[in-house]
C-alpha cells in the first residue's frame, strides 16, 4: 500500500515555476507594507485597546444584570373544602387545640 502511494506521488507531475505568480505575490506584499491612503490605524500595537473595551462592556453588562430585582412571589391561596367539624378545625386552629378528637384503639392480641 505504501509503495503504491509513493509510486503515484513520484509519477505525479510537479507544478512549474511561474514568473507571473511571483510578480503578483511581490506586488501584494509590497502593497501590504505601504501605509494605507485613508490613514487607517494599524491594529498591531493597539490590540489592548480592544481588550479593555471588551472588558468594560462585560463588566457593565454584569452590573446591569445583577441589579435586576427578582420577581415577586405569587400569593398562595388555600381552598378548604372540608365540612363540619373538620372545616372548623382547619380554619380555626386555636379551637382545634381545645377539643382534639379522641381516638380509641382497642388493645388485644389477634
Amino acid at each position: 500500500m505504501m509503495d503504491d502511494l509513493e509510486q503515484r506521488l513520484q509519477a505525479a507531475p510537479l507544478a512549474q515555476p511561474s514568473a507571473e505568480l511571483d510578480r503578483l505575490i511581490d506586488a501584494a506584499l509590497r502593497a501590504a507594507r505601504e501605509p494605507g491612503p485613508s490613514g487607517v490605524v494599524s491594529a498591531g500595537p493597539k490590540w489592548w485597546l480592544g481588550a479593555v473595551a471588551a472588558g468594560l462592556s462585560l463588566a457593565a453588562g454584569l452590573l446591569v444584570s445583577v441589579r435586576r430585582d427578582p420577581p415577586a412571589p405569587a400569593p398562595v391561596v388555600y381552598h378548604i373544602e372540608a365540612e363540619g367539624r373538620l372545616r372548623d378545625m382547619l380554619l380555626n386552629p386555636a379551637s382545634a387545640r381545645e377539643a382534639l378528637p379522641q381516638f380509641t384503639i382497642p388493645g388485644g392480641t389477634p
